[in-house]
């Protein structure tokens, strides 16, 4: 499935493969390559951004850290890389599920069902390598957890830990979070443990293990996230990523989420069809109700993952959204991970009761799935009929509807998922039954269970993974072609000299990074907050000043000129829209002195003054404490400046009449620090959300770097971490169970 982009002429195309992965992981090896180093700071999207500390960079993670030495191309590492995840996924839960008692078919079985699944397999195609890598480790972290509980070794807690901190460096703190919880009612719950103390104490060496290996993305990330966006998280946002009632439907239908690519709908996290195949299904309904005593922590778990998955549609969801850390979070759909898990444990246990000569269970399965066929078949025999009705459009449409997708073209996806769920389901039903009826030898009773698992997982599965020719990733796209043409105006000089403003999502935003373009836009989960706020303010203002402030030379928009922008050309973009490229005749420079200051008390202040009718650039508005010398001190608005932008430091020799206020047109950040001549000096908030310092008369040289303690202070904290735990292993191994 992800042999195209093995080959180098193919890509991944769907989701967040082209926005997000790809052109971070080009940044990346491009700036380890020059320099052996990896980048803090992203200076080609958003005037500005925090690169490795993001939380949206995976830089960190073992397999993207051994990739900086190999040349390759992003696309094939990244197929490469979750080939061998969905191989760990399959293989970790087989050898966890043969450690806890299940026959090697059944344990096959349920290492098929995780690794192929449509919830696991689909967010392949769905751009979320981060998701994959953090599933792929579950089950050995769970396999490490009941080895721990049964032998009662600190060690094997210490190895679940170590196992939850590997997601962590993917950057899925989410998942983090998720399974620390559950591992938690793991750890605390069974009470064969000889007291609480002990229990705690389980529980404390999993989390200490966790917090300390991954403080390096967790600490330097505690100061980004009260930076961006997320930190005062909008009403109702994780409503938005929640399961409905109706996706539940999804687990007995494939493809209902099917169009020409994943689905971004009223929910605007679904890109799976979270279909794992009937016959796994039907194998955990089996297993759960043959074993509901015996197993009934995994039964609680795929049922509380459903219900959790349903976010604060529910009490549980609504308390849980209030919780610290939880509140935070904006997809209770990920829920659905342990749900997943869960099922297949249970799908395990099912494939033995039909082993041992268990049958009711399964003849009654077998039974529901043909009845669910044959319901299937008859309502979508009967399109036309129910496609006129009233409340079907309605109701499909609400869960279906994408961007441009007709009424009609919704009925047909609607009518094709369950023609395609009735025939699973007689399919399944019929295998389900030659496995329990039919005295079939072992070994066809295998192939005919893995051989329908198989065909219908990939099936419901394939139409998700879209591919793209590799060079494509890079073909720079009209307007870029226009901006980069030689001999106009700008033209090959706009990367070091000017950015690029656009108010629309087209172009694939941060594919721009390719070219050495700097816009002030681009794509990122968790934009800084206050510059995000600038941002709209900017392209929403009736005239270019803001835009000036921002060094914005260029503005694409299919909207009408900004008050004092000229018109270049209008171009058609190639996907049937056209867009108009405006100049800025004089913008700002990069770097530039501002004539006055405007004391605020809040941002939304800043922001007031600047949309004020007759406000110039040259006066500053700011919501920081002030250098007393600047207030009401007549300023230099003439000078010299000379800048050099190296990737996470700027040096600038400056030569004034007199006492000025320099500003970078660049987005400020607590890492940043400025020093003149050597020494420190305080790094101001110009326009709310840029850098500026005052620099006193005569001639200096002014450096700004970026110098993030919280990094260093992860960084630190997860080698000792490291360096202790590989001490304790070697003294103390795990040994077997007690």
């Amino acid at each position: 499935m992800l042999g195209p982009a093995v080959n180098p002429l193919g890509a991944l195309a769907g989701g967040d493969w082209t926005d997000l992965h790809y052109p971070f992981f080009q940044f990346t090896h491009e700036m380890f390559a020059r320099e052996g180093r990896l980048p803090f700071w992203n200076p080609y999207i958003f005037s500005g951004q925090p690169h490795l500390v993001s939380l949206n960079v995976l830089a960190l993670y073992p397999t993207e850290l051994g990739s900086l030495f190999v040349d390759i191309e992003p696309s094939t590492f990244y197929a490469l890389d979750l080939m061998a995840h969905l191989w760990l996924a399959g293989t970790g839960m087989l050898w966890w599920l043969r450690r806890s008692g299940r026959s090697p078919s059944a344990a096959f079985m349920g290492g098929l069902c995780y690794m192929l699944g449509g919830h696991l397999f689909t967010l392949v195609a769905a751009g979320h390598p981060h998701w994959v890598r953090s599933l792929a480790w579950l089950p050995l972290m769970f396999a490490c957890l009941e080895e721990g509980r049964l032998s009662g070794r600190l060690a094997w807690f210490a190895g679940a830990g170590a196992l939850l901190a590997l997601p962590a460096l993917t950057i899925s703190m989410q998942f983090v979070a998720f399974a620390l919880l559950i591992s938690a009612a793991w750890i605390l719950c069974p009470f064969s443990l000889p007291s609480l103390p002990a229990r705690s104490l389980r529980l404390a060496v999993l989390g200490g293990v966790v917090a300390g290996l991954s403080a390096v993305i967790w600490v330097p990330g505690l100061e980004y996230y009260a930076h961006s966006v997320r930190a005062k998280p909008e009403p109702g946002l994780s409503a938005l990523w929640a399961l409905s009632p109706w996706d539940a439907i999804a687990f007995l239908l494939p493809e209902i989420w099917g169009t020409l690519q994943p689905y971004f709908g009223p929910h605007l996290f679904r890109s799976s069809t979270d279909y794992p195949g009937l016959l796994p299904l039907a194998l955990a309904v089996i297993g759960g109700a043959a074993a509901w005593r015996t197993e009934t922590r995994w039964v609680i778990l795929a049922a509380a993952g459903v219900l959790l998955a349903l976010g604060p549609a529910t009490p549980v969801g609504e308390w849980l959204a209030q919780v610290p850390v939880f509140s935070g979070f904006r997809t209770p759909l990920r829920w659905l991970s342990f749900t997943h898990l869960a099922a297949c444990v249970l799908a395990a246990r099912g494939w033995d009761e039909i082993l041992s000569g268990r049958k009711r269970g399964a003849v009654t399965a077998a039974g529901l799935l043909l009845v669910f066929g044959v319901v299937a078949w008859t309502l979508s025999s009967r399109a036309p009929r129910l496609a006129g009705a009233a409340s079907l459009p309605k109701f499909v449409a609400e869960h279906l509807q994408e961007g441009r997708i007709t009424q009609e073209d919704i009925n047909g996806t609607f009518m094709d998922s369950l023609k395609k769920g009735a025939v699973s389901g007689v399919v399944t039903a019929g295998a389900l039954g030659m496995l329990v009826v039919t005295p079939l030898p072992f070994a066809l009773r295998a192939v005919v269970a893995w051989g329908v698992t198989v065909t219908d997982l990939l099936v419901s599965s394939a139409r998700y993974f879209i591919f793209a020719p590799a060079a494509a990733q890079r073909e720079p796209g009209p307007v870029m072609t226009f901006l980069l043409s030689p001999g106009r105006e700008g033209g090959r000089l706009a990367p070091s000299q000017f950015r690029v403003a656009t108010d629309e999502y087209f172009g694939l935003p941060n594919r721009r990074m390719y070219h050495g373009l700097h816009w002030i836009s681009g794509y990122h989960g968790l934009p800084l907050a206050r510059y995000r706020h600038l941002l709209q303010s900017a392209l929403s203002a009736s005239s270019v000043a803001q835009l000036s402030v921002l060094n914005v030379r260029y503005i694409v928009t299919t909207g009408p000129a900004p008050q004092g922008a000229e018109v270049l050309a209008t171009i058609d973009r190639g996907d049937g829209g056209r867009v108009t490229i405006f100049a800025h005749p004089a913008p700002l420079p990069r770097a530039f002195l501002a004539g006055g200051v405007i004391p605020c008390d809040t941002f939304e202040d800043v922001l007031e003054e600047m949309n004020k009718p007759g406000w110039v650039p040259s006066r500053m508005p700011t919501d920081s404490p002030l250098v007393p010398a600047l207030l009401g001190a007549r300023l230099a608005t003439r000078g010299s400046i000379a800048c050099k932008y190296g990737q996470d430091d700027i040096t600038a020799s400056v030569s004034l009449p007199g006492d000025g206020l320099l500003v970078f047109s660049e987005v400020w950040y607590p890492a940043w620090k400025a020093y003149v001549d050597a020494v420190r000096v305080p790094v101001l908030r110009a326009y709310g959300a840029l850098r500026a310092l005052a620099v006193p008369a005569g001639e200096h040289t002014v450096r700004m770097t970026y110098d993030s303690w919280s990094f260093k202070i992860g960084l630190w904290l997860s080698c000792c971490t490291a360096a202790a735990l590989l001490i304790t292993v070697s003294l103390s191994p795990l040994g077997g169970r007690g």
